[in-house]
């Protein structure tokens, strides 16, 4: 499903992660790891939204030959999601599901599930952090996507919307789309589906 080879991400050429071969075969990948270790790093190289060296590819297509092929393929939502201050959330939505290639059937479905009719009308600028963060997970499920990054899913994300998302998972699991997760918390056993561990730790990734 994700290949990686030579991956190597360096900052002021000091080296932040190096990956030498890596595979993440379809399913749910929890990627752990403390604060700093390189992880949201990690998920912005493989979203196509920071340069690296190396080789990443999904399904076949590869990110630096085919990006916008791939970027059909990848969608992520990040940890702390921010949006341009001037859109609404339905401007921002109506925006990525163009790039997603999107029908409007599934956006008003993601509307409803994660409940963000009540205020997807308002300036973003006015979004508390768990609003902004719906929205973000509502733009990762657009499309077709092959793998869905989620970068700290959990955080800001009340009990009720935490089950939609886990919800939101397994409709998408069934569908043969995978998942990988950043968060310190391994919630597979709600998830009832196959997961597998990961360690981000002294600048490469492993299995745990």
């Amino acid at each position: 499903m994700l290949q990686i080879e030579r991956f190597r991400k360096e900052y002021s050429d000091k080296v932040i992660l190096y990956i030498e071969k890596l595979h993440f075969e379809e399913g749910i990948h929890w990627v752990k790891g403390a604060n700093g270790s390189g992880k949201s790093t990690l998920f912005r190289c493989l979203a196509g939204l920071s340069p690296y060296k190396g080789m990443i590819r999904c399904c076949g297509v590869d990110l630096s030959r085919s990006p916008s092929n791939y970027k059909l393929q990848v969608n992520y939502a990040q940890a702390e999601p921010v949006f341009p201050a001037s859109l609404t959330g339905r401007q921002v939505l109506e925006y990525f599901a163009s790039l997603k290639q999107s029908p409007k059937t599934q956006q008003t479905d993601l509307i409803n599930s994660i409940r963000l009719d009540t205020f997807l009308d308002q300036s973003v600028k006015s979004y508390s952090s768990g609003m902004a963060k719906k929205l973000a997970l509502a733009l990762a499920f657009l499309g077709q996507p092959k793998l869905v990054l989620l970068d700290e899913p959990f955080n800001a994300l009340d009990a009720t919307s935490r089950e939609v998302l886990f919800e939101l998972m397994e409709l998408e699991g069934k569908r043969g789309c995978s998942f990988l997760l950043s968060t310190h918390h391994d919630f597979g056993s709600e998830l009832n589906l196959k997961t597998k561990n990961w360690l981000v730790k002294n600048q490469t990734v492993t299995e745990e």
